[in-house]
């Protein structure tokens, strides 16, 4: 008889691994994601209340943030402005730098190149030529398995280019832990929310919101983040539309200083 001790841990929600058996949660997957929803704002509440008088990013910090000009990199920009809209892609972008500085707030060291590809590709899954694909399944899973191929196909080792693949899928999660699932899924589950949603824009300065989106602009209209698509039943975005995280997107304080574009 196997102890509990001795149990195989279940791979992580969103994970490759994980959909390989099926995307469509579970009564248990379900309540942990309901859950983690409530204690993720009761989390950045904190966090803001804590941070009323301490200093912000800045757009010096801005500056600072690499940019990633390999082979690897251009190959993803290309592959994502061939997949997806270009307001997908700016936000992609945009995304690349709120995780960066998600990751030196939070202490955490990831690599530039990793963090910029997964950013670049995490909504693969939303592109027109994978809208069937994301019907039958979960479209961060979708995204996350081509970006592992793309970047296997691009010479990378299949670890390297599962945790990349991994933290795509996971980007969905309310709660992913560094500790757990890595730095790079931890700062990419952060990265694209502030973006989307703006959460964790307390610790940004105004010219910092200004110097990302001066760069990559927000859209005038928030129905441009959002492709109508048909998402798979019983999947996580079926679960978050429920749930009524979209109230939030034309709340984001983000676009109170932001640079926009139609």
């Amino acid at each position: 008889m196997t102890s509990k001790g001795d149990e195989v841990a279940k791979p992580a929600v969103g994970s490759l691994a994980w959909a390989e058996t099926s995307v469509r949660l579970s009564r248990r997957e379900r309540n942990q994601i309901v859950a983690g929803i409530a204690r993720t704002q009761v989390a950045w509440a904190l966090e803001r209340a804590r941070r009323s008088n301490r200093s912000r990013f800045t757009s010096a910090d801005v500056d600072r943030v690499p940019i990633v000009d390999t082979a690897v990199a251009r190959a993803a920009r290309d592959h994502a402005d061939a997949v997806c809209d270009y307001h997908v892609v700016e936000h992609c972008e945009r995304s690349y730098y709120w995780s960066w500085l998600t990751a030196k707030f939070e202490g955490l060291d990831v690599d530039p190149e990793a963090l910029y590809v997964a950013n670049i590709l995490h909504d693969l899954g939303l592109g027109e030529r994978n809208r069937d694909a994301a019907r039958d399944g979960d479209f961060a899973v979708v995204g996350g398995m081509q970006a592992r191929d793309l970047l296997m196909a691009h010479g990378w080792a299949l670890g390297p280019a599962t945790e990349v693949g991994d933290s795509i899928g996971m980007h969905l999660n309310p709660i992913v832990s560094a500790e757990r699932h890595g730095a790079l899924a931890r700062v990419l589950s952060i990265g694209p929310a502030m973006d989307f949603f703006g959460f964790g824009s307390h610790r940004f300065s105004d010219e910092a919101v200004v110097a990302v989106t001066s760069r990559h602009p927000r859209p005038s209209s928030t129905k441009d983040l959002l492709p109508d698509i048909e998402h798979g039943p019983g999947t996580r975005p079926v679960l978050l539309l429920k749930l009524g995280v979209g109230r939030f997107i034309p709340r984001n304080p983000l676009d109170r200083v932001s640079v926009h574009v139609s």
